[in-house]
Protein backbone atom coordinates (compact mmCIF):
# COMPACT_ATOMS: atom_id res chain seq x y z
CA UNK A 1 0.00 0.00 0.00
CA UNK A 2 1.12 3.32 -0.97
CA UNK A 3 1.37 6.23 2.00
CA UNK A 4 -0.51 9.58 1.45
CA UNK A 5 2.85 11.28 1.18
CA UNK A 6 3.95 9.17 -1.61
CA UNK A 7 1.22 9.49 -3.99
CA UNK A 8 1.25 13.12 -3.11
CA UNK A 9 4.37 13.44 -4.08
CA UNK A 10 3.29 11.33 -7.33
CA UNK A 11 1.16 13.72 -8.47
CA UNK A 12 2.83 17.12 -7.58
CA UNK A 13 5.92 15.86 -9.58
CA UNK A 14 3.59 14.92 -12.18
CA UNK A 15 2.23 18.64 -12.66
CA UNK A 16 5.54 20.07 -12.02
CA UNK A 17 8.05 18.17 -14.96
CA UNK A 18 4.62 17.51 -17.28
CA UNK A 19 4.69 19.38 -20.20
CA UNK A 20 1.43 21.64 -19.88
CA UNK A 21 -0.41 20.17 -22.64
CA UNK A 22 -0.62 16.51 -21.21
CA UNK A 23 -1.83 18.07 -18.16
CA UNK A 24 -5.85 16.66 -17.69
CA UNK A 25 -8.36 15.59 -15.11
CA UNK A 26 -8.04 12.37 -16.30
CA UNK A 27 -4.34 12.43 -16.30
CA UNK A 28 -4.05 13.41 -12.92
CA UNK A 29 -6.41 11.30 -11.49
CA UNK A 30 -4.94 8.51 -13.24
CA UNK A 31 -1.61 9.18 -11.10
CA UNK A 32 -3.45 8.11 -8.00
CA UNK A 33 -5.28 5.04 -9.78
CA UNK A 34 -2.08 3.58 -11.24
CA UNK A 35 -0.48 3.28 -7.86
CA UNK A 36 -3.17 2.54 -5.31
CA UNK A 37 -6.39 1.56 -7.36
CA UNK A 38 -8.65 1.14 -4.30
CA UNK A 39 -7.05 4.76 -2.50
CA UNK A 40 -11.19 6.96 -1.63
CA UNK A 41 -12.57 9.13 -3.79
CA UNK A 42 -12.77 11.58 -0.80
CA UNK A 43 -9.15 11.55 0.16
CA UNK A 44 -7.78 11.22 -4.05
CA UNK A 45 -9.75 14.21 -4.29
CA UNK A 46 -8.60 16.34 -1.41
CA UNK A 47 -4.42 14.94 -2.49
CA UNK A 48 -4.94 16.05 -5.90
CA UNK A 49 -6.21 19.45 -4.96
CA UNK A 50 -3.76 19.67 -2.52
CA UNK A 51 -0.82 18.91 -4.98
CA UNK A 52 -2.71 21.71 -7.45
CA UNK A 53 -2.61 23.91 -4.75
CA UNK A 54 1.15 23.78 -4.66
CA UNK A 55 2.24 24.00 -7.94
CA UNK A 56 -0.27 27.04 -8.39
CA UNK A 57 1.67 28.42 -5.27
CA UNK A 58 5.29 27.43 -6.75
CA UNK A 59 4.67 28.80 -10.07
CA UNK A 60 2.64 31.41 -9.19
CA UNK A 61 0.63 30.75 -11.69
CA UNK A 62 -3.97 32.10 -11.34
CA UNK A 63 -6.30 30.14 -12.96
CA UNK A 64 -6.88 33.23 -15.46
CA UNK A 65 -2.96 32.91 -16.89
CA UNK A 66 -4.16 29.00 -17.30
CA UNK A 67 -7.21 30.16 -19.27
CA UNK A 68 -5.39 32.53 -21.18
CA UNK A 69 -2.23 30.14 -21.89
CA UNK A 70 -4.86 27.22 -23.45
CA UNK A 71 -6.92 29.45 -25.44
CA UNK A 72 -3.67 30.68 -26.91
CA UNK A 73 -2.65 27.28 -27.23
CA UNK A 74 -5.76 26.50 -28.79
CA UNK A 75 -6.12 29.25 -31.38
CA UNK A 76 -2.52 28.64 -32.81
CA UNK A 77 -3.48 25.32 -32.78
CA UNK A 78 -6.84 26.10 -35.47
CA UNK A 79 -4.55 28.84 -37.34
CA UNK A 80 -1.77 26.45 -38.20
CA UNK A 81 -4.76 23.89 -39.72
Amino acid sequence: MTTNTALFEKVYNFLRDSPLEHITAVSIVNQVIEEEPWFPKEDSRQLIYNAIASIKILFKVGYFTLGSYFYRHMMNSAESR
